[in-house]
């Protein structure tokens, strides 16, 4: 009888140890398709470690068969889509440099995001218009958020409350970042900067800028001042247009996107005329 309860242990350990090593199988396929960003925290490696080798801690006694029931378990157990989280871990804070890069004063914005071909919604955003990245703010599995610099290549747009912005390719421009003003028939494309004053230390981060591309007949026109955009237009609605600018009071180096969706509306029933 010794001998017989000695072999069932025996067995029930050999058994034990296939199961793990099928689950190290599974766990290096779930770092090759899922990639190692989510194992940067060391925290989340060990939860990443108990989660593989020790099913029974998750409820579940026996390997899934198919792979991509892993995938589901790992996507519930650390939250948001891996596709999402791609890129470096950042830091927010600027050290010796007084101000931020970002664009709006609040960093991060409640807002959206495309990633290839697919939107992802109710994220927090920040864009770095400093160093033109966008950086994503994710609540991890420990309650505590993480920041990330996503991977310009993959991102074609986002937004960020009610603005929208798009990457777009201008032979002006080259590949950029742009705020976008839709009108339908006309489009004011915004592109944000920021720059740094290094005369004096700590340096200090100049409020942001922003130049002005006009999209009109498959054209992108840049402008910089009133009297150039209203040539931009035909010669019969210059005048109008000139009026439109006395008349609302606006200027170009602060006007806000509402009076800019007013003004291409303006001239594009100018043009109906």
């Amino acid at each position: 009888m010794p001998g017989k309860y000695t072999f069932c242990i025996l067995i029930l350990k050999i058994f034990s140890e296939i199961e793990k090593m099928i689950n190290f199988g599974l766990a290096l396929q779930l770092l090759i398709f899922r990639g190692v960003n989510s194992m940067r925290h060391p925290l989340t490696l060990f939860i990443f470690v108990v989660f593989i080798f020790f099913p029974d801690l998750r409820g579940q006694g026996t390997v899934p068969d198919d792979i991509q029931e892993q995938f589901e378990e790992f996507d519930k157990l650390f939250g948001l889509d891996q596709r999402l989280i791609n890129g470096v871990m950042y830091r927010v804070e600027s050290p010796g440099i007084n101000g931020h890069p970002f664009l709006d004063d609040a960093y991060f914005s409640h807002g959206s995001i495309q990633i290839e071909e697919l939107w992802f919604a109710d994220v927090e955003l920040a864009y770095n218009v400093y160093s033109q990245n966008i950086v994503l703010k994710y609540q991890n599995v420990f309650d505590g958020y993480e920041y990330i610099e996503l991977q310009n290549e993959f991102i074609r747009g986002f937004r960020l409350g009610s603005r929208c912005f798009e990457k777009r390719d201008f032979p002006l421009t080259g590949e950029q970042f742009f705020q976008v003003i839709d009108a339908g028939e006309l489009k004011c494309y915004y592109k944000w900067t920021k720059s740094i004053n290094e005369s004096v230390y700590p340096y200090t981060f100049y409020e942001p800028s922003r130049k002005f591309y006009l999209f009109r007949n498959d054209q992108v026109y840049a402008f910089k001042f009133k009297a150039a955009f209203i040539k931009l237009f035909p010669e019969r609605s210059r005048r109008s247009i000139r009026n439109h600018f006395r008349e609302t009071g606006i200027r170009l180096r602060d006007i806000t996107d509402s009076e800019m969706l007013e003004l291409l509306h303006y001239c594009i029933e100018l043009n109906e005329e």
